[in-house]
């Protein structure tokens, strides 16, 4: 169980360590941060669409939002996984889900001639 010590109970406290871990790249072993590969948004085309639990290709499993932080802890950043009941892997979720609420999806660059299908592609 997490030392009551380590609880937070101010999320505002929560996402501003989630902010602070989220470019530390020393959270894992290889030098790279959450935001080395997921700045500005990129690399999160279906996830920010979808809400967790979802399919996702790099785990080849559906999953929660925790366990996407974990499989991104053991690879890229080729480390251990971060307890469920941790400070960090808390921290890491709250700053994630406020974060991409920033996320706008680009501009359809057909101008939605058709919305149900756009710019003439096939399903």
């Amino acid at each position: 169980m997490r030392d009551k010590s380590a609880r937070q109970k101010d999320p505002k406290k929560l996402i501003d360590i989630g902010a602070r871990l989220w470019t530390d790249r020393n959270l894992g072993k290889t030098g790279v941060s959450c935001d080395t590969c997921h700045a500005n948004y990129k690399t999160f085309k279906s996830t920010v669409t979808q809400s967790f639990s979802h399919f996702v290709e790099m785990a080849d499993d559906i999953v929660t939002l925790d366990q996407m932080i974990n499989v991104c802890m053991e690879n890229p950043m080729g480390t251990e996984p971060l307890a469920w009941n941790s400070t960090e892997l808390s921290a890491l979720n709250a700053y994630y889900t406020e974060w991409i609420k920033g996320y706008k999806a680009p501009a359809n660059p057909c101008g939605m001639k058709n919305p149900c299908n756009p710019c003439g592609k096939r399903k």
